[in-house]
């Protein structure tokens, strides 16, 4: 795992336990992953698909590893093509 990957925002929820969870299962599998609250979040970072009024937190993970990531937090809350 890269020291200080560059991380990048790919969910927003309110159930911070869940993501605080599912950070944890990522960094034991060798992914960065964080957790921030939304509100600390400038708005010159906010991705088109963030909503601002549902607030919560925003998940990052590693860009350069976000589709082997992804695929794994997807597997982690139940998710599957």
């Amino acid at each position: 795992m890269n020291k200080n990957p560059e991380l990048i925002p790919v969910l927003q929820m309110d159930d911070l336990d869940a993501l605080n969870s599912a950070k944890k299962h990522l960094e034991e599998n060798g992914f960065a992953a964080e957790v921030r609250l939304f509100s600390e979040l400038p708005s010159s970072e906010h991705p088109d698909w963030i909503i601002p009024a549902n607030g919560g937190y925003i998940f990052y993970l590693e860009k350069d590893r976000y589709r082997e990531a992804m695929e794994m937090l997807g597997t982690y809350f139940g998710y599957s093509e």
